[in-house]
């Protein structure tokens, strides 16, 4: 909580509000990452999208802050991503990578770049994207410099940052959350928070 409390005063007054999204592959450690940013006292939310897939997102409020985290895939049913209206009202993304999953790496581009190109994001250069090189505790590993390369990181025309992290430890995270907080100061003003009530509408 000490930490959440930190982010806030770094992005602004009190009356400040905002919305981060945490997407990344299936398996890619955004659940886990989520369970480290959220003070133990507060409950993550299970939400559902209002179209039979069975797809499901996580979310949890803190004071002024709100966290939300899906899976990023194709679905073959014609809807496309069924979260992406979150792009519409986010403040910063962090993309979580399984920089261990070597074999994915491809896909993982694929999706960074089907996300940059969404209507939603595509017109938002200043929104800030954090990509976390995940698992790097684990054996193959990809380095972050590496992951950046693979993933033409440096082509991105908005501010972005990779940093490593390891899920099950929080190592990583605060220099990730420190710069994101900086990052976001200036965006909570220009782009206004939703109310918590539409996005309750999600839920089921």
């Amino acid at each position: 909580m000490a930490w959440l409390n930190r982010f806030g005063w770094l992005i602004g007054p009190k009356n400040t509000e905002a919305k981060v999204v945490i997407i990344g592959l299936v398996n890619s450690g955004k659940s886990t990452i989520m369970q480290q940013l959220k003070p133990r006292d507060i409950t993550m939310t299970k939400l559902t999208p209002n179209i039979p897939i069975g797809m499901t997102a996580e979310r949890f409020v803190f004071k002024t802050l709100t966290f939300v985290a899906f899976d990023l895939e194709d679905i073959q049913n014609g809807f496309g991503n069924p979260w992406e209206d979150h792009y519409r009202d986010c403040h910063g993304v962090i993309f979580v990578v399984d920089s261990a999953d070597r074999m994915n790496t491809p896909l993982v581009r694929i999706q960074l770049d089907k996300m940059l190109r969404n209507p939603l994001m595509e017109k938002r250069h200043e929104i800030p994207i954090l990509i976390l090189a995940n698992k790097t505790d684990q054996p193959g590993a990809v380095p972050s410099l590496q992951l950046a390369q693979l993933l033409e990181l440096s082509h991105l025309n908005r501010p972005w940052h990779i940093v490593c992290s390891d899920g099950l430890t929080g190592e990583g995270l605060n220099e990730a959350m420190d710069w994101l907080a900086h990052r976001l100061r200036a965006i909570c003003c220009k782009y206004p928070h939703p109310t918590l009530q539409a996005i309750n509408n999600y839920a089921h």
